[in-house]
């Protein structure tokens, strides 16, 4: 029987393989490359006034491939040479814990390419949570009950969202803590962890081979980039756990881990009005693993969340409306919906890069597929939604790993793809301030 070793490494790719990675490859640029061009055009016609560079919501920088990036080169080239072996040989909960420390690692360091003040920079923004988070004062059950009555007044992140990331930033303010640095530190560590949590389900539902292999990929992955700092790190990461201890409900038929998943996933649509659509990854996990006990437990911890915000004061569906009003009135509604429902995807393929277009074209079997395609099914009814009109990089961050999963079938030139994968993350840091 080969060893995992045996599986990652072959001497060389057949040619079909290598003729179906070239063209995976190229078609890959040409999504990006063309849905850059459009915008391109888009914005010199003045109907893409709100972003420099669509599909991107961000700008050139004026110095591109400044020597701060260096870092951030040397740790990615370390981790493209002892991960692959790491990955195969490593004990599994030592392995949890070093694809943990890496990835966090690799999202500290790109983004400490603009300086190391850059960790909390992005939570500083007038558009962000933490002005409201600091104001909510010693009433937040005042402050919840009244939140979708006062979305208009709200700065865009807040009123683009349910009241949970406030309240959740709130809590180190009312506990005395350093709000700035905790709220960094809650994204970051959360976002980050998500790459054990995705490789414990998929331990649990594909098998440990997979996992061990898909594993470089998720820790170098150019989503990265959207992991230091920002709210979405902090929902991936909360996702990524919530599904995790179902799967594990699932296979030990727990009530009690089904409540805490509950718990979990219940407070998704809390976070991000958008993350209701995870639930397929959910619901794929129940047609893998089948079992009572766990959904018993995982319903009823998704309805103390609901209950505890609508007898607070908060009413999911009236948040949702409010919001949906705000958001029609913005700029951002405007985006052309026939562009972005196509870079909305470009977008997608950039943060979870090249081996990921690869993978799925060679990703086979019936599990693997009910999770990866349960990741892109939820993406696709956001997109034809037309509710998610770009700022993807961010906003679709949650979904990411669980496409990366189809890695688990990249079984040649793992160092190769993963290299593509640094690649594209720096050549984005390099070259563009994103805006959030």
């Amino acid at each position: 029987m080969p060893t995992v070793q045996e599986a990652v490494v072959v001497p060389a790719a057949p040619a079909a393989t290598r003729r179906r990675a070239v063209l995976a490859v190229a078609g890959w640029c040409v999504l990006v490359a063309g849905c850059f061009l459009v915008g391109h055009s888009l914005r010199a016609r003045g109907l893409m006034p709100i972003d420099e560079l669509p599909p991107l919501h961000a700008r050139l920088r004026d110095e591109a491939f400044s020597w701060q990036l260096l870092p951030a080169v040397a740790g990615a080239v370390a981790a493209i040479v002892v991960l692959p072996r790491f990955a195969s040989t490593m004990r599994w909960r030592r392995l949890l814990l070093t694809c943990w420390l890496a990835a966090t690692a690799w999202a500290v360091l790109l983004a400490v390419s603009d300086g190391p003040f850059w960790l909390l920079e992005p939570l500083t923004h007038d558009s962000e949570y933490l002005v409201v988070a600091e104001a909510v004062g010693s009433d937040p059950i005042g402050w919840l009950r009244g939140f979708a009555d006062d979305v208009a007044s709200y700065p865009t992140h807040v009123a683009g969202h349910p009241p949970l990331p406030v309240l959740v930033f709130w809590l180190p303010h009312a506990l005395g803590l350093p709000t700035l640095p905790a709220a960094a530190a809650i994204c970051i560590g959360l976002g980050s962890s998500g790459v054990a949590a995705v490789l414990v389900t998929a331990r649990l539902l594909l098998d440990e081979d997979r996992a061990r292999v898909a594993a470089p990929y998720l820790v170098l992955a150019p989503s990265a980039l959207t992991v230091a700092t920002s709210a979405d790190a902090m929902f991936l990461g909360v996702a990524a756990w919530g599904i995790a201890l179902f799967a594990l409900a699932s296979v030990r038929h727990s009530v009690a881990l089904g409540l805490g998943a509950g718990v979990l996933l219940g407070a998704l649509p809390f976070l991000s009005y958008g993350l209701l659509t995870l639930g397929a990854v959910a619901v794929a996990v129940l047609l893998l693993r089948p079992s009572r006990p766990a959904v018993v437990g995982a319903v009823a911890g998704a309805a103390l969340v609901f209950a505890a915000f609508t007898g607070a004061g908060f009413w999911w569906p009236d948040g949702a409306l409010a919001t949906h009003e705000r958001w029609a009135s913005g700029r951002g509604s405007d985006r052309p919906y026939w562009y972005v429902v196509v870079a909305n995807f470009a977008v997608f393929a950039l943060i979870t890069g090249p081996a990921a277009g690869y993978a799925l074209t060679v990703a086979r079997g019936r599990r693997l597929w009910l999770l990866v395609g349960s990741a892109l099914l939820a993406l696709a009814v956001l997109d034809v939604s037309g509710v998610t009109r770009l700022e993807v990089e961010r906003i679709w961050l949650p979904f990411v790993p669980w496409v990366l999963l189809a890695t688990s079938e990249i079984r040649s030139a793992p160092r190769v793809w993963l290299i593509a994968q640094v690649a594209v993350a720096v050549l984005v840091q390099a070259t563009v301030d994103l805006v959030w």
